[in-house]
């Protein structure tokens, strides 16, 4: 009798060899393999010193073929922040209670949002909102890879012994050292804000360029590894949600 973990392990895998295919693919064609349902529609953004960008969503209501939430916009026209909030509100109550918006921040690309538990205020998942359809989808990148609870790429290591898939053995402290050394070799003169955000294998800071917001990156709870987010565009506001 096949033994269910081995089959489950084989599985996975051969999804993620599938899934590494398309988006080897699409990085080299300069597109978004997943724009065709995801609705977003812009292309594939390449160049992450650390890791690929990884388009699309897998976590949360609807899973991979639904983005979440949306609704029709006029042509050409931002949604507000405060609409911003809604969509995302909206989104994490189907998760049920013990889930909270708490900081969301509008970037030229998109909204980046944070979701902490109600019960400990750790962080739970980042999402992005689309600014002109109002579309939420969970965030590429560490969110989508790193996070050992609430995603399932993030859980999948961790079930196959992988050492990005636990909770943060590295302290917050150990990360900013990470972090700015990241910065210091490739973006000098930035500096990492210290008030990151502790979420399950990762941890995620602002930095600053000229005392000015300018950008985002994520350090991995276990290695140490740094991972800039390269898809928020400029930085134009931050709302904490109470």
């Amino acid at each position: 009798m096949r033994n269910p973990l081995g089959w489950i392990i084989t599985v996975s895998t051969a999804a993620l060899l599938g899934l590494g295919v398309v988006l080897g693919a699409g990085a080299l064609l300069h597109i978004n393999p997943y724009a065709f349902v995801n609705r977003l529609g812009g292309p594939y953004i390449s160049g992450s010193k650390v890791g690929p960008n990884f388009p699309g969503g897998w976590m949360g209501p609807g899973g991979m073929m639904n983005p979440g939430y949306s609704f029709r916009n006029p042509p050409g026209a931002r949604i507000s922040v405060d609409q911003a909030i809604q969509q995302a509100q909206a989104y994490v109550s189907d998760f049920g209670t013990g889930l909270q918006v708490s900081e969301v921040m509008e970037f030229s690309e998109n909204f980046y949002v944070v979701v902490k538990e109600t019960s400990t205020g750790r962080g739970a998942m980042e999402l992005l909102v689309d600014p002109y359809t109002g579309a939420v989808f969970p965030e590429y990148g560490p969110n989508m890879m790193w996070n050992s609870k609430y995603s399932p790429m993030g859980a999948m290591g961790r079930m196959m012994g992988g050492i990005t898939g636990g909770d943060n053995t590295l302290s917050i402290d150990q990360a900013i050292q990470d972090g700015q050394k990241y910065l210091d070799v490739n973006m000098a003169g930035a500096k990492l804000e210290t008030d990151g955000i502790a979420f399950y294998g990762h941890y995620t800071f602002d930095y600053t360029v000229d005392g000015k917001t300018a950008g985002m990156l994520s350090v991995n709870g276990i290695t140490g590894n740094v991972w800039l987010h390269t898809w928020h565009g400029s930085f134009i506001q931050e709302t904490e949600v109470k």
